[in-house]
């Protein structure tokens, strides 16, 4: 396997999933099934969507519970200096949100 569709991800051992932040807001799933990463698509697709508020909604319906926000920071590279793969990686807990969490 190398991908997976949002709509099977039920059917796999996913550990986490985590929500790739991408510049101009643009955000990006991955799963991790047996320790691989793999992309995330929705009708033969990449994934991809700009509210993050929708996506948090609907991944209540997963049986993952796990969610982390990946943001890479450009810093250094803004700076001139060589990138730096994992040191300028933030992984920021995020939880789904379900009814319950409506106004």
């Amino acid at each position: 396997m190398t991908k997976c569709e949002f709509d099977d991800l039920n059917h796999y051992p996913v550990s986490e999933i985590e929500v790739h932040s991408l510049d101009g807001g643009m955000y990006v799933l991955s799963a991790i099934i047996d320790g691989g990463c793999f992309p995330v698509y929705e009708r033969g697709k990449r994934m991809v969507t700009r509210d993050i508020t929708s996506l948090r909604r609907r991944l209540a319906d997963c049986r993952c519970q796990t969610f982390f926000l990946i943001q890479r920071s450009a810093y250094d590279e803004m700076l001139g200096q060589p990138v730096k793969s994992e040191e300028t990686e933030m992984r920021i807990v995020i939880a789904p949100l379900g009814d319950e969490h409506l106004i």
